[in-house]
């Protein structure tokens, strides 16, 4: 009998409780508005080619350091404000502190003779020497070459040079080389038995030829063929030389001067 009611009243408010859950749920049925049909994706007109571009609306031909600050993060070529050719293209600043250009072939431009095969050039040395015991009787200075000559100036060198040089090519070629040294260097580079006496010593009137050569470039052997040469040469090895352009100093060391600088022979040069 106690039970009864209790089931009863459960039951009851159950029921209410689905009601009030009905009701609710309609309510907000009316309150959100249906969703409208979706329309063909013909009826979306797309973008043109002007609005897809990041660049609309700008002048493509106005300078890059007017563009606004939005271009200068963006990547490209020389920079962000700069072209490509400006990064290696001086400033007025650079081109007036780089000197110009040395030109050491006057004597060819002289001549008019730039573009022929035959060239034609050389260097004029001079010196003097002093010696602080005074002048030696015999006016050397002792073991000083080739400037030997105590107080005195010396002509060392007036160096002229007429040769044609092989051409790196893969064809035959034929080449010479006459080396004319005039001055005081002439006795230290003489070859023995060609004008033997016919120069005072330690005189600056004397002549001598310390290369007088032809030579042949024959495309064999390898690609880079091989070189062939017959007459009076320096020697290929050691570090100083009797043209003055190639020594570091005015003097000479022992071993060159007692030692042949050059030859009378054949040589042969392979380009491997």
């Amino acid at each position: 009998m106690i039970s009864m009611p209790a089931a009863g009243s459960t039951i009851a408010s159950a029921l209410l409780c689905l009601v009030l859950a009905a009701s609710c749920g309609s309510t907000l049925a009316q309150a959100v508005p249906s969703r409208p049909p979706a329309t063909p994706s013909a009826a979306i007109p797309s973008p043109t080619a002007n609005e897809r571009s990041p660049d609309a609306g700008r002048n493509l031909a106005e300078p890059s350091m007017s563009r606004g600050a939005a271009d200068l993060g963006s990547p490209g070529a020389g920079g962000p404000s700069e072209p490509r050719s400006a990064e290696t293209v001086p400033t007025e600043t650079q081109s007036a502190a780089t000197p110009p250009a040395e030109v050491t072939n006057w004597l060819t431009r002289c001549l008019g003779i730039e573009d022929c095969p035959v060239k034609f050039h050389g260097w004029i040395q001079n010196s003097y020497t002093g010696n602080t015991n005074g002048t030696p009787r015999n006016d050397s200075n002792f073991s000083v070459f080739p400037n030997h000559l105590a107080n005195r100036w010396q002509g060392n060198q007036y160096y002229f040079i007429l040769e044609k040089p092989l051409a790196s090519s893969d064809t035959v070629d034929v080449g010479f080389r006459v080396d004319t040294l005039l001055g005081n260097d002439w006795q230290f580079t003489k070859d023995w038995g060609l004008f033997d006496r016919a120069f005072v010593p330690n005189s600056f009137a004397g002549v001598d030829f310390p290369q007088l050569y032809v030579e042949s470039h024959v495309p064999v052997l390898t690609s880079g063929g091989l070189d062939l040469r017959f007459g009076r040469y320096y020697s290929p090895s050691g570090f100083e030389s009797v043209m003055a352009v190639k020594r570091p100093l005015l003097s000479v060391p022992y071993m060159f001067n007692f030692s042949p600088f050059t030859y009378l022979g054949f040589q042969s040069t392979l380009h491997v």
